[in-house]
């Protein structure tokens, strides 16, 4: 069985020496599953069952089928789909409330809990609904590692971290949601060649969050790709194509986000590449200034010029400004 990689605890996350800073991604590495299946399931009956009775860190492996949910976990556990994700999939019924996968613990310890080769959906009735259903929430302090798992929920998450939750989460897939991922206070999270796609939002990274985005896409996400307010985050290799507004950074008067932008190409945004959340460049309503920190550099983020260009500019403010470092961009805006 291929296993998520480890990053070491600097991985891609130590900002530039400009910054003065010297940031580092703790190292996600909570529950790996195990090669041997020892519990095995093929029923919604039989999965709660499990659930309630295996031992911690039980590898619980689901055959191919639709398993209905919601589905509570409170102890360390593997979730592993055979063959595909997509044969295996969690839904919630018509009129249920809350996440298709909740995980949660009231002891002194983390919990520690892994998803692999799994679909999650929480599509919404077609009536509105305040209630807003996540496919996979972690609920705070919970430890959580996810390989090859695609994440839906129409108007929830596709994944929610609570506060100081932390997810480790490769070869994934979060679409067709309000928010692929979001990531409340102080959460920890890194992302390993990862999808998000036709979402509204791709990934929000909320105050005093850590996120590390390592060769991810960004497609089609009708609002913005990523927006990173008052937290630390650093992009590597990601491509961004097709979305409202590619990255947006926004302020918080007692934490300025603190951003690494490094090889990556943001195209055919609807407005603008890369864009601080202040009046000039996102909307009346935004502060007027922003105490931003930006480094990195190599990035392909064309001007509306270029036949893949973003239609309201590369970067806002416009470079020069000195809030974009010299080398940010490959080509001229």
């Amino acid at each position: 069985m291929r296993r998520l990689p480890c990053l070491s605890p600097c991985a891609g996350l130590a900002l530039r020496a400009a910054l003065g800073l010297a940031v580092c991604l703790v190292p996600l590495c909570h529950a790996v599953a195990q090669d041997a299946c020892l519990l095995t399931v093929s029923s919604t009956e039989a999965l709660r069952d499990v659930l309630l009775s295996a031992r911690p860190g039980a590898t619980i492996c689901l055959r191919a089928g639709t398993y209905t949910g919601p589905f509570e976990v409170t102890h360390d556990v593997t979730l592993q789909g055979t063959g595909h994700p997509v044969a295996v999939v969690l839904v919630l019924p018509a009129g249920a409330t809350g996440s298709v996968v909740s995980l949660s613990y009231t002891g002194t310890r983390r919990l520690r809990v892994a998803l692999e080769n799994l679909t999650v959906a929480a599509r919404s009735e077609a009536e509105a609904s305040t209630d807003r259903k996540h496919a996979v929430f972690a609920g705070p302090d919970v430890g959580l590692t996810m390989h090859r798992v695609i994440c839906v929920a129409s108007d929830g998450a596709g994944v929610y971290l609570a506060r100081n939750a932390s997810l480790a989460a490769g070869d994934c897939e979060f679409r067709a949601s309000r928010f692929g991922a979001y990531l409340d206070a102080g959460a920890v999270a890194q992302f390993h060649e990862t999808r998000f796609s036709a979402n509204a939002y791709g990934l929000v990274a909320g105050k005093d969050t850590q996120t590390l985005l390592r060769g991810c896409e960004f497609n089609d996400n009708t609002e913005v790709g990523v927006i990173v307010h008052a937290a630390q985050a650093s992009l590597e290799g990601c491509s961004f194509a097709g979305n409202g507004w590619g990255v947006v950074l926004s302020a918080d008067p007692s934490a300025p986000p603190q951003v690494r932008i490094e090889g990556c190409e943001i195209l055919a945004c609807r407005f603008v590449g890369v864009s601080l959340m202040t009046s000039t460049c996102f909307s009346d309503e935004a502060p007027n200034e922003a105490s931003v920190q930006v480094s990195g550099g190599r990035n392909r983020i064309p001007s509306p010029q270029d036949d893949r260009g973003n239609a309201g500019g590369a970067l806002c403010p416009a470079a020069p400004d000195e809030i974009w470092p010299a080398d940010f961009l490959l080509d001229t805006p």
